[in-house]
């Protein structure tokens, strides 16, 4: 009867809206802005050594997973539901030399297919991955 009064038509309990807590949002948005920064360092590292880009692919597609999987939480500032502070993916971003992070974003501008700058460009990716939190 309560709920009548009160102008509501439910008949079944009213189910209360979850809350994240925001330790997990901020972890979960490092975690996301990590993963596109990832996706942007072996955008370029596929762009600049097509052969070594069977194997990066594979592992980009790793990260792209995850952060899928972070977006599809849903969480404030993250996929979909991010601000200005969302992770980008633009020219600008694969040119910058440090991520948020402050970590080297692996040089592959103006750089010859070597197995040196192969060498260079794994040893960048490896140390981003290393990195991760």
């Amino acid at each position: 009867m309560l709920l009548a009064s009160a102008g509501c038509t439910s008949s079944g309990p009213v189910a209360p809206t979850p809350t994240a807590n925001p330790a997990d949002v901020a972890a979960a948005t490092a975690a996301y802005q990590r993963e596109a920064e990832l996706l942007t360092a072996y955008d370029a590292a596929i762009s600049r050594h097509p052969g070594l880009a069977t194997t990066l692919r594979a592992i980009r597609e790793h990260h792209a997973e995850h952060g899928s999987d972070l977006a599809a939480l849903g969480l404030p500032g993250i996929g979909a539901s991010a601000t200005s502070a969302a992770p980008t993916t633009s020219a600008a971003a694969a040119t910058a030399s440090t991520t948020s992070t402050g970590d080297p974003v692996p040089d592959t501008a103006n750089t010859a297919d070597t197995s040196e700058t192969q060498t260079a460009t794994l040893t960048a990716l490896a140390a981003l991955e290393g990195t991760r939190r």
